[in-house]
């Protein structure tokens, strides 16, 4: 219970101990707000693990997270599992389990939970099913608003979906205002439902769109006079409180002399594909 405020500070490079949660918190019943976990790299054998929280059932707002993350099973970019609030959030974070759920931003967000205005960015995949660019998994009730996936890939052998994996049969999740930029690869879609803003797909938009500040006000009307910022570095939104420092990507290695990066073996080809923008 009670309050933790990070106040716009970072912790990085984060790693779980031994004996501990794989999260930087276990639980959560009280507030967590203004905090990031940055560069992490947590690998465990548990499961219900988040890189912020493992289990959350009180407040999360105005935090974000970034690294790799992967468990048992129930993984999630920020939290693992939740019957509380995540607002004003997001992750950049890759995410896997080896077994069922995970999620870019909660992995199983239960009855009675609300996740509202977060973004995606990473890689998220299962080994087996249920997975979702911001949820994995969803019950009767549970609720997902305003919110985008960015995500590079969204993958199972089943129940990929860019915005909720997959919802109990016969549950009824409450969805509304979702978005997902077409430029994500999701395989495999178990719905046959078109692409729509109150469904697990979330409603396509263009990749260009989503790089404006536009779309955010907008379609998802998130607030950039108190709380969002856009970097036009990341052509994504950062937080006010705690602006992620956007470093953009490069291939391995260095440059030759005339500033171009040489291919020598299969694994450099694959470079090419991933920083197209590069001289090679």
């Amino acid at each position: 219970t009670g309050v933790f405020d990070g106040q716009g500070h970072s912790i990085s490079g984060y790693q779980p101990v031994d004996n501990g949660g794989a999260g930087l918190f276990a639980v959560n019943h009280g507030t967590i707000r203004n905090l990031a976990v940055e560069d992490a790299d947590v690998d465990t054998s548990a499961g219900t693990v988040g890189l912020l929280v493992d289990f959350n059932s009180g407040e999360i707002e105005n935090s974000w997270t970034s690294g790799a993350i992967a468990g048992a099973s129930r993984v999630g970019g920020v939290v693992g599992d939740s019957t509380g609030s995540v607002t004003d959030t997001y992750s950049t974070a890759d995410v896997r389990s080896r077994s069922t759920e995970a999620g870019g931003v909660v992995a199983v967000a239960i009855e009675g939970s609300t996740t509202q205005r977060v973004y995606s960015t990473g890689n998220v995949t299962s080994d087996t099913r249920n997975v979702g660019g911001i949820i994995g998994y969803g019950y009767e009730g549970t609720g997902l608003h305003n919110a985008i996936s960015l995500n590079e890939s969204v993958t199972a052998p089943s129940y990929a979906h860019a915005m909720l994996g997959r919802v109990r049969s016969g549950d009824n999740p409450d969805l509304s205002g979702l978005l997902a930029s077409d430029a994500s690869y999701v395989s495999v879609e178990s719905l046959t439902d078109e692409p729509a803003e109150d469904n697990w797909k979330g409603r396509v938009v263009a990749a260009d769109s989503t790089q404006s500040q536009e779309l955010y006000v907008e379609d998802l009307g998130w607030d950039f006079d108190s709380t969002w910022l856009w970097d036009d570095g990341a052509q994504r939104p950062v937080l006010q409180v705690n602006p992620e420092e956007y470093q953009a990507q490069q291939p391995a290695g260095e440059p030759n002399a005339d500033g171009y990066y040489e291919i020598a073996s299969a694994e450099e080809l694959e470079q090419i594909t991933k920083y197209p923008d590069e001289q090679y």
